[in-house]
């Protein structure tokens, strides 16, 4: 009960079950995580590897795209400029007649701005600013670059606006003038470059000042997400290579391009955007079939933990009560067997080890009992049987006696014969003295020399036949080892209550009525 006691107040938090559990709920809670951030880490990769050559591949498209464009308004601007009206307007410097032929061109071709440039580099005419004169055209390299290939194309800022500009020579049959014309780069455009990408791919454009803020000009993007990107840092965002940024809550895998060179301290720039939340939208299910098999391994395996701890301490715990029931002296419960394994065999170890335990502490009680050389009670045990027949007397009202048996020539045989023949003739003694008493009395070695007798049935009056009986059987002669000897005995005693109501007293009675039987040769009262 101590023992059972002591383990119920173990903190659970301490009891090696618990450890064992909480050992296998984070070994298994680790290898799941790790293993759902695993497949996690592994389908994110190859999504980012995928939309990153996605998005170089589609900046080589767009940057065609580009050119076809480009090349569509060269050849509508050379057909213009081959125009023999147009010429003819442009030597004359007829300025509604050109605006109106550019205003023609412009709407043809879903251009947004045109204009004619002189051989000083002056615009002449321009649909966008129509009353500007002699305004310096400011992109002289375009100018030399048409005049030695026949057209230029570039991306140019003019007027705070992004365009795709070509600039064509108006020939007559050498230059006499140039046509430039432009479209805008602006949410138009973005949409047309998505509605042509193979996946919803988010295009802005703008201009990067020195400070490395973009001022949108044209972009997929609307609302919330359109000023997010309008207020983009580019000034930390390296050129030409993939990187994800979050915008307004969701992550972009963002490829920056430079569209030119700048003018002054701007520069034109293009964003390519992707949303990795959208990337992985297609794999999300999967995610989520993957999350609920490993919680739903996770409960199998702890369920599995609980049983395998459970049937791990359970035999545990059965030696260590066991234990404590050998602690509190009980030795006739052993611990169940009902494993084949290493607990088990511990546990039949065990019982059998409580079984020697118990034999040994039988044998140690016996002999502080128990006289070793006749198995007789000794002096202990006849002092508690009698203070129990005292007990049971209540007071006087029943009698029984004592009787005190001294042998003689004990040690007269033990110097002459040895004491290997003395104790066979204590044991032969004790045999006879037992068939001289009932199964109700108790006889006992006192001494060396010297046996008592409990006669719990016999008073004062009636002892008398008994201690005949007891004197007579040390009348024949006793033969051992071939040697025959005459033993006798002197008899001692006291009768409660009339000789005394103590153990002590009763014992010290019979003593002394022993010694006198000895000096006048007979039994004594």
């Amino acid at each position: 009960m101590h023992m059972q006691t002591q383990l119920e107040s173990i903190p659970v938090f301490k009891s090696f079950r618990f450890r064992l559990i909480l050992f296998f709920a984070l070994l298994i809670t680790g290898l799941q995580v790790f293993t759902f951030m695993a497949v996690y880490r592994t389908t994110l990769s190859n999504t980012l590897a995928q939309i990153e050559n996605q998005l170089v591949r589609t900046a080589h498209t767009f940057r065609q795209q580009l050119a076809d464009r480009a090349d569509d308004l060269a050849r509508e601007a050379g057909i213009l400029a081959s125009d023999y009206g147009f010429r003819t307007a442009i030597a004359t410097s007829d300025r509604p007649t050109i605006l109106s032929a550019l205003d023609s061109l412009i709407t043809r071709i879903d251009g947004d701005r045109a204009m004619v440039i002189s051989l000083e580099n002056d615009i002449v005419s321009d649909t966008f600013d129509r009353t500007t004169r002699d305004r310096i055209f400011p992109f002289e390299a375009l100018i030399e670059t048409a005049d030695l290939e026949g057209q230029a194309v570039s991306i140019v800022i003019l007027d705070d606006l992004i365009y795709e500009f070509t600039v064509v020579p108006v020939l007559a049959p050498i230059p006499i003038a140039w046509i430039g014309i432009g479209q805008t780069m602006d949410d138009g455009l973005a949409a047309a470059l998505k509605s042509q990408s193979p996946f919803d791919l988010d295009i802005s454009f703008g201009l990067m000042s020195g400070q490395g803020r973009m001022a949108l000009k044209g972009s997929t993007f609307s609302g919330a997400l359109r000023e997010t990107v309008g207020e983009t840092d580019l000034s930390s965002i390296p050129m030409d290579t993939p990187l994800r940024i979050e915008s307004n809550g969701t992550t972009y895998v963002t490829l920056v391009k430079s569209l030119n060179n700048g003018a002054g301290d701007k520069r034109a720039m293009a964003l390519l955007q992707y949303s990795l939340d959208l990337a992985m939208a297609p794999y999300r299910a999967m995610m989520l079939w993957v999350l609920g098999t490993s919680l739903f391994s996770l409960i199998l395996a702890l369920g599995a933990a609980i049983w395998i701890a459970g049937s791990v301490t359970r035999p545990v715990r059965d030696l260590s009560v066991a234990a404590g029931r050998i602690q509190s002296g009980d030795y006739d419960s052993p611990v169940p067997v009902a494993r084949m394994d290493e607990l088990g065999r511990l546990a039949d170890g065990f019982n059998h080890m409580m079984d020697g335990i118990k034999e040994r502490e039988k044998k140690i009680f016996f002999q502080a009992r128990h006289d070793s050389l006749t198995g007789l009670p000794n002096r202990l045990s006849f002092e508690k049987r009698l203070d129990e027949m005292i007990g049971r007397a209540g007071g006087g009202d029943k009698s029984f006696c004592v009787v005190l048996c001294g042998v003689d020539r004990l040690a007269e045989i033990n110097n002459t014969l040895g004491h290997q023949v003395g104790d066979l003739a204590i044991r032969h003694i004790s045999r006879r003295l037992l068939r001289a008493v009932q199964k109700s009395d108790m006889l006992a070695r006192l001494a060396s020399d010297e046996f008592i007798l409990l006669l719990p049935s016999l008073g004062p009056d009636d002892v008398g036949p008994a201690l005949e009986d007891i004197l007579e059987r040390f009348k024949t002669p006793v033969t051992l080892e071939d040697v025959t000897m005459d033993i006798s005995a002197h008899l001692g005693v006291a009768c409660y209550p009339c000789h005394g109501e103590t153990a002590t007293r009763l014992m010290q009675r019979a003593d002394a009525a022993m010694y006198q039987a000895r000096r006048a040769g007979h039994a004594a009262r």
